[in-house]
């Protein structure tokens, strides 16, 4: 596909990352939502937190710009900045978050049993 904009499906992919709906699969399965919650306006803390984490994961695994990542989940760019930026300053590698990122990050590696 050489389009520049990532269709629906395939948001994101490349041989070597992974697709929009693949990171969002994978983080709803670690925090155990459905990839309706984490899409939906919902403000609930676990569905925020899923959702921030998706949307980091999202930018840190694809090459795709904070608009583009926004489309994917039907939010403002400046909501996917402010994401990352709640995620990268809560990183500590005792915290619940840390375990949730490696754990998704697991789900989406090539071979990956799960």
């Amino acid at each position: 596909d050489s389009s520049p904009t990532p269709t629906p499906g395939s948001a994101g992919a490349t041989s070597d990352r992974p697709s929009v709906p693949a990171i969002q699969d994978a983080v709803c399965a670690v925090a155990g939502l459905s990839r309706d919650q984490l899409l939906s306006s919902s403000r609930a803390v676990a569905v925020t937190r899923a959702r921030h984490l998706a949307m980091y994961l999202t930018r840190e695994l694809t090459a795709l710009s904070l608009a583009e990542i926004a489309r994917c989940f039907d939010r403002d760019h400046s909501t996917v900045l402010h994401a990352i930026r709640r995620v990268e300053n809560a990183l500590d590698p005792a915290s619940p978050l840390h375990r949730e990122l490696a754990d998704a990050r697991t789900l989406l590696t090539p071979g990956a049993t799960r």
